[in-house]
């Protein structure tokens, strides 16, 4: 299933789009490194760690922590 992360954040709108599993999953290292570009374009000097701004969007798909440094894909409430 293709699940959308979508809003708005200190560098302006971001959107990707990732493929798994209808009730989430954990991200591999190369999706987690995707979704970090999208948040901050200008990594690694950047220190806005992807945050401030809007954050997501109300029909975005939400990243929270797994463990110590993975992240979780929360499907959007109405995928």
């Amino acid at each position: 299933m293709k699940h959308t992360i979508s809003g708005h954040n200190f560098h302006g709108r971001y959107g990707i789009t990732l493929v798994g599993p209808a009730e989430g999953f954990v991200l591999s290292r190369s999706q987690t490194r995707r979704v970090e570009r999208a948040l901050c374009p200008s990594a690694p000097d950047c220190k806005c760690g992807g945050g401030y701004g809007d954050g997501p969007d109300a029909d975005s798909a939400r990243l929270e922590p797994y463990g110590y440094d993975k992240l979780r894909l929360v499907p959007a409430r109405d995928e």
